[in-house]
């Protein structure tokens, strides 16, 4: 039977080491499946593998963009890049008002 703590409002299992063989098992609250709970002890199937830049870029299409990281923070590359974003719908917006302009003035002053 595991150890359940309470903290914060959130219930925390604990299993030390009662689970001995890996698998997928059943959480269960008075006969009623309450979750899955999969543990993992090879820790080859465990073993993280990343990609390269030069790997990502072959791999992605023209819609996915690769950000690489730097001195900025996450937080600040999302702000860059929808500011661009925003930007670009302006200067098109402008565009278009400038045209319409541009055709009332033509009329306007034959």
């Amino acid at each position: 039977i595991p150890e359940i703590k309470t903290q914060l409002s959130n219930s925390y299992i604990y299993l030390a080491d009662q689970i001995r063989e890996d698998g997928i098992y059943t959480l269960k609250i008075n006969d009623q499946e309450i979750s899955k709970i999969a543990f993992n002890y090879n820790r080859e199937e465990s073993k993280m593998s990343f990609l390269s830049v030069a790997e990502l870029e072959d791999l992605a299409n023209e819609k996915l963009s690769i950000w690489e990281s730097n001195d900025s923070s996450l937080t600040k590359l999302i702000k860059d890049e929808s500011l661009g974003k925003r930007f670009w719908k302006i200067c098109v917006i402008l565009a278009l008002v400038f045209i319409g302009l541009e055709i009332l003035l033509i009329r306007a002053f034959k």
